[in-house]
């Protein structure tokens, strides 16, 4: 399945194999593609008013393949 193939931990998989930022994958997966970053920091670079659409919309999709 898709979920499994692009899950959290198969791009971090992917993404160790990369050098850095720069190298990308076939899948535009890039080195350090999976950052040290706290669940939620999205809401401080998204505006506010985006806020309801993006939890609508992709955080159940996030939920299922293991981002949240």
């Amino acid at each position: 399945m898709i979920n499994a193939k692009f899950s959290l931990d198969a791009n971090r998989q992917r993404a160790a194999l990369l050098k850095n930022f720069n190298e990308r994958d076939e899948y535009d997966i890039h080195g350090d593609h999976i950052g040290a970053v706290e669940v939620g920091t999205w809401t401080s670079v998204v505006p506010e008013w985006g806020h309801d659409t993006i939890r609508e919309w992709c955080e159940p999709i996030a939920q299922e393949w293991g981002y949240a």
